[in-house]
């Protein structure tokens, strides 16, 4: 298992959480948010032991910024951090990425354009082609 900063931990955990409220945001609903919310959880609960150990969150509330560009920028440096140390742990967070965001995305109403848009964008961010 590869050992990760508590900074490299931070980076990793907004970025996933930051990752889901942008996909989330991209269709408004304020109920729908719980939903999706809920949807994504199930899906990172099943990501691999490794990656669930950076994921983890001691206190609650973990407050993930909402601005796309940070976000976004977030995932890349998160994708750039996990290269360097574990080409492994690097793939589980793009499945996790993918699987946790596709779940918020289709939790209430199917996938709708915008919410196809940002998941495109997460994709891109995190190296997904």
């Amino acid at each position: 298992m590869a050992y990760y900063t508590d900074q490299e931990r931070d980076t990793i955990r907004a970025a996933t959480f930051g990752a889901v409220g942008l996909v989330s945001a991209a269709e408004p609903g304020h109920f729908d948010v719980v939903t999706e919310h809920l949807a994504a959880s199930r899906a990172l609960a099943s990501a691999p032991e490794s990656l669930r150990g950076v994921l983890r969150v001691d206190r609650i509330p973990m407050t993930a910024s909402t601005d796309r560009a940070v976000v976004l920028a977030s995932l890349t440096e998160s994708a750039r951090i996990l290269a360097a140390r574990s080409a492994e742990d690097l793939d589980a967070f793009r499945d996790v990425i993918a699987h946790a965001c596709g779940a918020a995305a289709g939790a209430v109403d199917g996938v709708s354009d915008r919410e196809r848009g940002a998941l495109t964008e997460v994709h891109a961010a995190v190296g997904i082609v």
